[in-house]
């Protein structure tokens, strides 16, 4: 092939090509593409945007759904703690103001035990579980970053022993008052209750302001997300 021809064909590629993308650029800018070209994002981006938006509103409703639980939980504990602790000191009081007979303290006493039980086991049958399955559901859901479970896992390892403790707290004025020993209004006897009632009185409050403070902590994880 001659130069001349080379060239002539050369041109006429490039001519070509020039045509070609001309008509892709009026391709491009014509109304019906770009609402074709539009509708395609829309289908496509637009569905991965509102899911990530969905999932992240869902997680938000879902922390501070847990954060209220918190509240309500510890709220419900101390509720019924101090009705467990009032049910002995309410049981004592009532005895010494009374002067019952030896039968009719040993059926007191036999109710006491009643009430007392019932509503320990009532009591037990939520405040042991409840921070487990927040535990479980705060992993499961990844309520709380990674970086931040095992100061999230202290505050339930803090708030398990709080718990245990409240409860040796009212333990040793419960063991004297069930005691086939115990005589209601002894003098003997109500100097030891009264140091007793006072010792529990003293870390009962301290506990239960412990325990508040580390339901705080706790549910900061799910509300400063």
């Amino acid at each position: 092939m001659s130069e001349r021809s080379a060239r002539h064909v050369e041109a006429s590629k490039s001519s070509k090509d020039q045509t070609t993308l001309s008509a892709l650029r009026e391709t491009l800018k014509h109304p019906v593409f770009l609402l074709m070209l539009g509708s395609a994002l829309t289908y496509l981006v637009v569905p991965v945007v509102t899911s990530e938006v969905n999932r992240r509103q869902a997680l938000r409703e879902l922390r501070l759904k847990k954060a209220s639980e918190i509240g309500a939980n510890h709220t419900e504990f101390n509720s019924k703690f101090n009705v467990l602790r009032a049910v002995l000191e309410t049981f004592h009081d009532n005895q010494v103001d009374a002067k019952p007979t030896r039968e009719e303290f040993k059926a007191a006493q036999k109710e006491l035990v009643k009430e007392f039980n019932a509503r320990r086991f009532e009591l037990a049958e939520k405040e042991w579980w409840w921070y487990r399955d927040l535990q479980r559901e705060t992993t499961i859901n990844k309520l709380v970053p990674p970086e931040m479970m095992d100061e999230f896992n202290r505050y339930i390892d803090q708030y398990k022993k709080n718990v245990s403790d409240s409860h040796d707290a009212i333990k040793e004025l419960w063991i004297v008052l069930k005691s086939p020993e115990y005589v209601a209004g002894d003098k003997a006897a109500e100097g030891h209750i009264k140091e007793i009632r006072t010792t529990m009185a003293q870390n009962v409050d301290r506990l239960e302001s412990e325990r508040t403070g580390i339901i705080e902590g706790m549910s900061r994880f799910f509300v400063v997300q």
